[in-house]
């Protein structure tokens, strides 16, 4: 027997639309030297972002360009809904540096920066359909050196930057179900120390490394009426460092490389679930969580005066497979994940043209 019933096509909730953007930018900096060793600077930008957006939210037959119901406030068959949203701002810089010897530099500054508002395709019809600009204040410090007889390079800066108005991604619920859209949610701090150095100990050889502190928190963080300022932030390790040693030397058919590198950095989140949220749990937060890892890295070459370069290289010899990402799936209650690539050895011959 056949089953000749025929199935109509089902609704289904479809979000699309058309962007119209447009930026001008007006820039200048300048350096002005005060004394000898004492120089200012400043600049100035002025931005203006012009942002359009025509949204098509609704229910449709599925196979169908033609809505049977919309999500905001217009009407079939196409529910167009069009909006429209001016931003500017005035970013600056203002920064004093001073040489105390010839090679050294000791600098300061302060500066504002901006980040456009926007639109969400998926909010027509609500008053939370734009988002407006995130801001950042911060001031720099640092020292810059090239020491003992241009044998070693050290660079220090530390800086702290306030950020309002962040702009973040937020799960809400449109219709029958939800969407990721941007908000203004929040307010941060961050504060950092960073360093690197550069040390020729001897002819051929080349010793570097360098190591960052930061520690951020949410000042503020609203969502949906709630204080979530203990969610975690994004991406960020609170240390991390590198080490790297590099020897080259001329033999009398090629030029001799060989490099090794180390760098380990502290565990970091890949999602902003905090500790009390509902859904949290130790293993959840471990999920989420990229462990402390570190890689370690090596190459010996040779480049011939003909053009050729050979070497033997390995990658994340150590084989350390440790979790890169963890994004949470709250809806399906589950957490994809990537790993690093395991330990890879290989040899690259390369060819450099025009050589002679």
């Amino acid at each position: 027997l056949t089953d000749l019933r025929v199935v109509p096509n089902p609704v289904i909730l479809r979000f699309f639309g058309d962007v119209d953007t447009k930026s001008i930018g007006l820039y200048g900096q300048g350096t002005y030297d005060l004394t000898d060793r004492l120089r200012a600077t400043v600049g100035l930008r002025y931005s203006e972002d012009e942002k359009g957006i025509t949204t098509f939210n609704g229910n449709s037959i599925a196979g169908s360009d033609v809505f049977v119901s919309c999500s905001g406030g217009q009407a079939p068959p196409n529910c167009a809904e069009t909006y429209s949203d001016t931003y500017d701002d005035l970013s600056y810089t203002f920064g004093l540096d001073f040489k105390p010897t010839a090679n050294t530099l000791v600098y300061g500054k302060f500066s504002h920066g901006y980040r456009s508002g926007g639109q969400n395709l998926r909010l027509n019809g609500t008053a939370d359909l734009d988002f407006d600009p995130e801001t950042v204040d911060e001031f720099e410090a640092g020292f810059k050196g090239d020491l003992a007889d241009n044998r070693v390079r050290f660079n220090v800066s530390a800086f702290t930057n306030k950020v309002k108005d962040a702009q973040r991604s937020i799960i809400v619920v449109v219709g029958s179900g939800n969407a990721t859209v941007v908000q203004n949610a929040a307010e941060m701090t961050n504060t950092g120390l960073e360093l690197e150095a550069t040390v020729i100990p001897a002819e051929g050889w080349t010793l570097q490394g360098s190591a960052a502190v930061i520690d951020t928190s949410y000042d503020e963080y609203v969502d949906a009426g709630q204080d979530v300022s203990d969610r975690r932030i994004i991406g960020v390790p609170e240390s991390e460092f590198a080490l790297a040693a590099t020897y080259e030397r001329p033999l009398s058919f090629a030029k001799f490389m060989a490099r090794i590198d180390y760098a380990w950095r502290d565990s970091y989140y890949n999602n902003e679930l905090a500790p009390s949220a509902p859904a949290s749990t130790p293993a959840l937060q471990e999920a989420i969580t990229a462990p402390a890892s570190d890689v370690l890295n090596a190459r010996l070459g040779l480049s011939f005066e003909n053009g050729w370069d050979v070497s033997l290289w390995g990658r994340n010899i150590l084989d350390d497979r440790s979790k890169l990402t963890g994004l949470y799936l709250g809806n399906f209650g589950y957490v994809s994940g990537r790993f690093r690539e395991p330990a890879t050895y290989g040899v690259t011959a390369s060819y450099r043209f025009g050589a002679e």
